[in-house]
């Protein structure tokens, strides 16, 4: 967890601090680093610095100082912190609003204050935070996958463990596993893996966040599983919605990845941890294999069914014969196969298959006719659909 200027404030590093301009949400103004700076700023102000000045040659000149302000502001400062020399110093209403119109938060700090000693005690803090936040991330990474993958504990002794770590496991959960692949990454460990993972980490709080649901999740390198809260009665829709979100996310934070996805569903609460993990990595199995890179466990059951009759050579046999005709009249330019497919897929819908499909109703009614004149099977007879739907998605998986 960042360091923040609103943090520096209630631990009361500063004594004597007063903020003399607002420069937005000083919760997510971290701190990134300390630095002394005067006019002119030049390129010595990094993003993220905090920076102790006693804008020096500026007090007495209120457009150098705007102009100071504004190299500040440009550079990505996430505040200053100013010791005037003169006791006396009113800093103009002017300046006050630029700083505010900049997005600059703007501090009057004693002049008696070392900055040697502000920035050691602000870099120790930095630092703790930073020991802090990790050993905590390291837990709850530990806790998640051991829940997903480790030996069965104690179920008391893994909720109490789970409530230290604020995780409530009397909750309903619904299991997602999913994968990242950037482009030409050799190195799996590299720096821009971390980067990569970090973005996606950030990205699963926000998602969950915005949803209004608890959420807990575990990664190995770009390998992650996440359990997200299914309230009762909204268990599909919850799942769905921090799925949607999460997948908006990353596409804008990371646009050149490929992003995989398995979905379990929820069974209840208390949830079973490493069963949901189990679905959701089947469903992963095959997410690869799909246009838009999501399965579920339901269409993963599916899949695993039509792989075993693949398999065996006497099925195989019998979708090959059902559906020669209408491959062969594919051979000639027909479209009877893929209608076919997406008609099933749409149970039955016509109008929403003709829709996905981008022709007209009728005329994908017309091609299913000339499907059951080709293979001698009715739809509106349950025993010949069924036979002919598992044909054709023999045939599309295999």
């Amino acid at each position: 967890m960042d360091y923040t200027i609103s943090d520096m404030l209630r631990d009361n590093l500063v004594p004597g601090i007063e903020q003399l301009a607002y420069g937005g949400d000083l919760a997510s103004a971290e701190i990134a680093a300390v630095t002394v700076q005067e006019y002119p700023a030049d390129d010595f102000v990094q993003p993220g610095d905090l920076v102790l000045s006693t804008a020096e040659g500026c007090t007495d000149d209120p457009q150098k100082f705007a102009a100071f302000l504004d190299e500040l502001a440009q550079s990505g400062a996430c505040g200053v912190l100013f010791a005037f020399r003169d006791a006396s110093y009113r800093f103009p209403l002017a300046l006050r609003l630029h700083a505010q119109q900049k997005g600059l938060p703007v501090f009057r700090i004693p002049w008696k204050l070392r900055f040697a000693q502000v920035q050691t005690e602000l870099i120790r803090r930095i630092h703790r935070r930073n020991v802090e936040y990790l050993t905590e991330h390291r837990l709850k990474d530990d806790f998640v996958w051991n829940l997903a993958f480790g030996s069965p504990a104690d179920p008391q002794q893994t909720a109490l463990q789970g409530m230290r770590l604020k995780f409530d496991l009397s909750l309903n959960y619904s299991c997602m596993r999913f994968r990242a692949a950037l482009p030409d990454e050799a190195a799996e460990y590299s720096s821009r893996a971390a980067q990569a993972a970090s973005r996606i980490e950030n990205a699963i709080e926000a998602s969950a966040r915005l949803c209004g649901l608890k959420c807990m999740y575990a990664a190995r390198s770009l390998e992650f599983i996440l359990y997200v809260q299914a309230r009762a009665g909204r268990e599909e829709e919850d799942a769905q919605a921090v799925l949607a979100r999460l997948r908006e996310t990353l596409a804008q934070e990371l646009p050149d990845a490929a992003f995989f996805f398995g979905v379990s569903p929820a069974e209840g609460s208390p949830s079973n941890f490493a069963a949901l993990a189990q679905q959701a990595g089947m469903a992963l199995a095959y997410a690869a294999g799909t246009p838009d890179g999501c399965y579920t466990y339901k269409d993963a059951k599916e899949a695993a069914m039509i792989a075993a009759l693949l398999r065996n050579a006497e099925t195989a046999d019998i979708a090959r014969e059902t559906l020669a005709p209408l491959l062969a009249a594919d051979e000639k330019g027909g479209d009877y196969l893929k209608s076919a497919a997406v008609y099933f897929r749409c149970c039955g819908n016509a109008s929403r298959a003709a829709e996905e499909l981008n022709i007209h109703r009728i005329t994908l009614l017309q091609r299913l006719e000339k499907i059951e004149a080709l293979t001698g099977l009715s739809l509106k007879d349950h025993r010949d659909r069924l036979l002919l739907q598992l044909c054709v998605r023999m045939a599309v998986d295999g």
